[in-house]
């Protein structure tokens, strides 16, 4: 049986579909807004008995929620995409549900509701095939909100559902060429000086939306990727785009006349590093290559940019013992003094037998190719603590702790096996129903160097975490899907290893672990109180359970 909430969902989501390529008096639009907005107003002072301020503006105080509230953490959308009476319906619902979050119970779960029926509107409908692709900027943008809101507020099949959109938007990106700038540079400066001012404005505009939009899905992308242990869907490689330029601007928080954002755009421009964040990543790969000085969105893109490369040495963490019959012990250290050759120790770790006909290989070049991603690490790393102390994080504390939650991250990943120590912990509560040949794994990673190696960046990661919290909220940076990330998988790092008797000496005490593991789900509240909430649940039930004995796990 349907509610009046759900029916004036399913009604609102009809008109905007409906209303997708057909022109729409603004007047009407406006109209048709304000009489639903009664309705909502209606039910939300229904079941709160308080009185609705203005109740005709009901979806427009929710897009506002939506700007105050979550568009500054990376804005794709500024001001004037913001006007509910001229941007495309479907957004418009997309933004309000987004903004509902913030909201008491029935407005989230008038979001929630939302949200789960827009996403599968969005991912089946053919919209991008329809459409002119210039038409199609604000299925895009809809697009991707959608699946970055189905991974910040916990909702029902949230994680999958970011997938799915995701390779869709990624497919409709790629057919609108939003992957690279729109034209070479000696063709673009050509036909902008025969535009007028306004022309010109709009076509800055028009540009940074195309950037924003781009690094947006890459950046969510990533957010599954290391979430999920899946490949990304796009490399760095695809990025033939120059960075983002300042949210101040892109949103005229100066309220700069028309005349005066031409002029800061055009300025902006001269200053911003003309290179394709491609050929950027190839740099940071080069280990004879001097890296260029960047800014704060810089670094933060540069580690993102890097992610593909880090995905190939984390989800096969047998592949060099497999193929060469040597455990990995000593190469980041080799790779960190700056040796010329990487050591291979014939470790007492586990390695696959040989199958017939296989043969052991040196693969020199493989070994090489994860080097420059450690030596490109350490170069971020060391590059990232000058820039800090130079200042050029000052105004930007939230793009510095994403810079660094995904640096640790990434460490955290090429030294331990994820995949494998959360199959263990997913199933503490019965752990019969551990496969055994993963356990007996994860009990030889715990003998190797490379278990107290994780265990330091997981406890770097939960003491950034803890140390930003302790700042007041109004100085306090804006955590990011990466900080629910980054706790998860360093809370399954150290429940494993204060869990296990096998690991090798730590400087970390197991009291301290023990601690941090029982407040950990606290601290997953304290991020955000809106989502998270499978995060809490992994959290719990890694402070309710031990980490199980040989003895206790299934054949």
């Amino acid at each position: 049986m349907h509610s009046p909430l759900s029916n004036t969902i399913e009604n609102l989501v009809a008109y905007a579909a409906n209303t997708a390529f057909s022109p729409d008096d603004r007047g009407i639009r406006r109209r048709y807004w304000e009489s639903v907005s009664l309705q909502l107003a209606d039910i939300f002072q229904d079941a709160s008995k308080k009185s609705v301020v203005d109740p005709h503006r009901t979806l427009y105080q929710l897009a506002e929620s939506f700007l105050t509230n979550f568009n500054s953490g990376w804005p794709i959308l500024n001001h004037e995409q913001l006007d509910p009476d001229t941007h495309h319906p479907v957004l418009f619902l997309v933004v309000g549900a987004i903004g509902a979050m913030f909201g008491d119970a029935l407005h989230r779960q008038y979001g929630t509701l939302m949200h789960e029926r827009l996403r599968r509107l969005l991912s089946a409908s053919l919209y991008d095939l329809e459409g002119p692709d210039e038409d199609l900027v604000w299925l895009a943008q809809a697009r991707l909100l959608t699946q970055t809101a189905a991974l910040y507020f916990g909702q029902h099949q949230g994680f999958s559902y970011a997938q799915h959109i995701a390779a869709i938007t990624v497919a409709q990106l790629r057919r609108m060429g939003f992957f690279r700038e729109p034209s070479p540079d000696g063709l673009l400066m050509a036909k902008l000086s025969k535009m007028s001012n306004e022309a010109e404005l709009a076509h800055y505009k028009q540009a940074e939306t195309r950037r924003r939009i781009a690094f947006g899905i890459l950046r969510t992308d990533v957010y599954t990727s290391v979430l999920l242990s899946t490949r990304p869907l796009l490399s760095a490689d695809e990025m033939k785009l120059t960075f983002p330029r300042s949210d101040s601007l892109w949103m005229n928080l100066e309220g700069l006349s028309p005349e005066a954002q031409l002029q800061a755009h055009q300025i902006e421009n001269a200053r911003c590093l003309q290179m394709p964040f491609s050929d950027l990543i190839r740099i940071f790969l080069d280990k004879a290559e001097p890296n260029p000085e960047l800014g704060a969105l810089g670094y933060e893109l540069t580690m993102f940019g890097l992610q593909d490369a880090v995905w190939k040495f984390t989800q096969d963490p047998e592949l060099f013992p497999r193929l060469t019959g040597h455990c990995l012990e000593e190469i980041d250290i080799a790779v960190s003094e700056h040796r010329e050759s990487v050591p291979r120790p014939n470790g007492e770790r586990i390695i696959p037998a040989l199958a017939v006909g296989q043969i052991r290989r040196r693969m020199d070049e493989l070994y090489a190719e994860r080097a420059r991603l450690l030596h490109a690490l350490d170069s971020w790393s060391h590059a990232v603590n000058i820039a800090i102390n130079n200042g050029t994080f000052m105004y930007h504390r939230g793009t510095l702790l994403s810079c660094l939650m995904l640096y640790h991250l990434s460490r955290l990943r090429l030294t331990a096996p994820l995949e494998w120590l959360h199959h263990i912990s997913y199933r503490a509560a019965e752990p019969q129903t551990v496969d055994w040949h993963t356990h007996r794994k994860v009990e030889g990673w715990l003998r190797s160097a490379f278990a107290p190696q994780a265990a330091q960046q997981a406890w770097d990661v939960k003491w950034l975490i803890e140390s930003e919290l302790q700042r007041p909220k109004g100085d306090r940076a804006h955590f990011n899907f990466l900080a629910f990330c980054s706790l998860h998988h360093a809370a399954v790092v150290l429940w494993t290893v204060a869990g296990s008797g096998e690991m090798r000496p730590s400087t970390i005490p197991k009291a301290e672990i023990e601690t941090f593991l029982t407040n950990c789900p606290s601290l997953f509240s304290q991020l955000s109180s809106l989502g998270g909430n499978s995060f809490e649940v992994a959290a719990y039930r890694l402070a309710g359970h031990r980490f199980p004995t040989v003895a206790e796990v299934g054949n």
